[in-house]
């Protein structure tokens, strides 16, 4: 008996901490879930009777052939009207450059080379 007595006084921290670690493993099994439960009833192949249900992710919804047809028609005319518009202001631009003639006097055009520059020029 005494030897029984020295024994656990010996390992009584060794013991604690068995005991310790059971006691929790037990909790946690016990009070954790056992699975995860689906809260709305549903039936293959019949309309969706609960209220609406919305994803946490978004997800790819597939389209006949014909609707991706017409989205991509859409989608291209879109980006010809830009082209066409950008084309156009490229071409008035270029034309009215070419065939506007007008003088500018001598004295603007040197001081606006000596001072358009990074750093201002001198006469010479």
């Amino acid at each position: 008996m005494k030897d029984l007595i020295n024994k656990w006084y010996r390992n009584h921290s060794l013991l604690y901490k068995v005991l310790l670690f059971l006691s929790t493993t037990f909790l946690i099994v016990y009070l954790f879930p056992k699975s995860g439960k689906f809260k709305y009833n549903f039936d293959k192949g019949k309309p969706w009777q609960s209220e609406n249900l919305y994803a946490p992710f978004n997800f790819a919804i597939k389209k006949s052939v014909s609707e991706l047809k017409t989205k991509i028609k859409e989608d291209a005319e879109k980006q010809f009207v830009q082209q066409a518009d950008q084309k156009f202001l490229n071409d008035v631009t270029e034309h009215l450059v070419e065939n506007t003639k007008f003088d500018l006097p001598s004295e603007f055009l040197t001081k606006w080379m000596q001072t358009a520059g990074e750093k201002q020029l001198t006469l010479d």
